[in-house]
């Protein structure tokens, strides 16, 4: 497209100037249409820079997996945070359509909420969040790839993250520690959360803004099995938002 614009204003400015009766084979039309020329220069470094900055956005798309997308635009950079989401027993395929059906559902024109995914195993998977995502959509998210809606089956998904006092429902008792988000059995038809921390201390979170204390926490907590550092390294799946 580039070569066939720079063409095109070659073609333009020499027809021009092949149709002023001034030109002779020793080009003093250069010399008389200085300006034409400038024009002409002008144009192609824009369309180089335009080229550049084109081919840059779509490296950008292709590293986050969000090519063909054109209603809105990537986030500036990346935004360091330690969300991570493991989704296990499940088929890629379907984890690819649960991830689209949520990100159709919570779209909006500054791609707050952009998930990456790297194959673990065969049927576990990893995602993560360069952009960051807010704790509330995080928790929706996690509920989501657990008890998708429409499907009658259950999948396991638990998320990790260290709690900040900022995030809806997260006191000073909870705040900045390691906590494990996973639905419970008992859970899976309820708009509901469950939440271990570090120290074993469990809450169930209403995502109609409630939290409630647990005598006994519904799984313990333990550690991820990957960590985000390590995924960064590794390749992503492609998954196109339509």
């Amino acid at each position: 497209m580039i070569i066939k614009a720079y063409a095109l204003c070659f073609s333009v400015g020499f027809s021009s100037v092949s149709d002023n009766s001034n030109f002779t084979k020793n080009n003093i039309v250069y010399m008389k249409h200085p300006y034409l020329i400038l024009a002409i220069i002008l144009m192609v470094t824009l369309l180089l820079i335009f080229d550049r900055l084109e081919l840059k956005d779509k490296r950008k798309q292709a590293d986050t997996g969000l090519e063909g997308r054109s209603d809105g635009v990537l986030p500036g950079g990346e935004n360091l945070n330690d969300k991570l989401i493991v989704v296990e027993d499940i088929d890629e395929g379907d984890l690819i359509k649960f991830v689209r059906d949520f990100f159709d559902l919570y779209r909006n024109p500054n791609y707050s909420f952009v998930p990456v995914l790297t194959k673990m195993e065969e049927r576990a998977f990893a995602i993560r969040f360069p952009y960051d995502i807010d704790f509330e959509t995080y928790c929706r998210f996690v509920h989501y790839l657990n008890c998708p809606p429409g499907d009658d089956r259950h999948f396991n998904a638990t998320g990790w993250t260290i709690a900040r006092d900022t995030d809806a429902r997260i006191t000073r008792r909870i705040a900045d520690k390691p906590i494990m988000l996973f639905v419970a059995e008992s859970d899976h038809e309820d708009d509901t959360i469950s939440l271990t921390t570090v120290e074993n201390i469990g809450y169930e979170l209403d995502f109609g803004g409630e939290k409630r204390q647990l005598d006994h926490p519904g799984k313990s907590y333990h550690q991820p099995p990957v960590t985000i550092g390590a995924l960064a390294h590794k390749p992503h799946i492609e998954v196109f938002y339509s």
